[in-house]
């Protein structure tokens, strides 16, 4: 658990439930609605002093993160101010740049470029016009991306980028073959119903017959992973037909089963 975060939160649902409180005290008291009465007056004092002592401790903390909110903005916007006009150039392009700060130590400014390569004399005046921007106690980590920490700053932004694409792009890809056999077996189903019904007409010898998609890619022979597919039949003859008649009829049906399916090849399993 993020204890910060926790507090801050819980921080600020009190801080409104004081602050709804006292808006009301103000909105009664301007409407004149009368005290309680208090026979004791020293009690109804201490009772404004416990009041206000309250909501002044309760509000004194927001005064301080209210500041330091409006210190952090300040910094942001001359780190970029700063960043660009004194680094970004026609012949230097930032690609990015981060805000380390330190408690104890001086904060770090590290900036990622690629172009023309930045001299010492460059580097360190860039570190004194920090301070005219209102950025102090700050030194600059400059990285080109043709040098060792750029290159790994790359690398590392490369290899983040490179697996979450593939993540995507692998997903996609997987979801776009589904949708693709799934569309195929409903065509394949229509299919079928078509081609029996002209076998029942044309080859009364055949008594039972089965359709399928024999799905495969070719690795071995390409980089590619896209689906390829062979038309199997299986067709069941008659057991009283002779094996002459049946040999001449499968030629004829496996022209016709070719033109039915569109395809260069067609595997017909015959049997009795």
């Amino acid at each position: 658990m993020e204890f910060e975060y926790f507090f801050g939160a819980i921080y600020l649902f009190f801080i409104n439930a004081v602050f709804i409180s006292f808006s009301s005290y103000l909105i009664v008291r301007y409407l004149k609605i009368p005290f309680k009465e208090y026979r004791d007056s020293k009690k109804l004092l201490r009772t404004k002093i416990v009041i206000a002592t309250f909501v002044i401790l309760v509000a004194v903390p927001s005064f301080f993160i209210f500041f330091s909110v409006i210190k952090d903005v300040r910094l942001n916007k001359n780190l970029n101010k700063f960043v660009s006009e004194e680094i970004q150039s026609d012949n230097i392009k930032v690609i990015e740049w981060k805000y380390i700060p330190k408690k104890n130590d001086v904060n770090l400014l590290n900036v990622y470029v690629v172009g023309t390569k930045l001299t010492n004399a460059k580097r360190d005046s860039l570190n004194i016009l920090l301070v005219n921007f209102g950025i102090e106690n700050t030194k600059i980590n400059i990285s080109q991306l043709s040098d060792e920490k750029g290159m790994e700053y790359l690398k590392s932004e490369l290899k983040t980028g490179f697996l979450e694409e593939f993540k995507i792009n692998q997903k996609t890809e997987l979801e776009n073959q589904k949708d693709s056999l799934l569309r195929k077996l409903k065509v394949d189903s229509v299919q079928l119903v078509l081609i029996s019904n002209d076998i029942k007409l044309f080859y009364p010898e055949i008594e039972n017959i089965g359709f399928s998609q024999n799905y495969y890619t070719a690795l071995l022979y390409n980089d590619s992973n896209e689906i390829k597919n062979i038309p199997i039949f299986t067709i069941q003859w008659n057991k009283n037909l002779s094996n002459d008649k049946m040999k001449s009829k499968q030629q004829v049906l496996y022209a016709y089963l070719k033109s039915k399916t569109s395809s260069d090849t067609v595997q017909v399993i015959n049997f009795k």
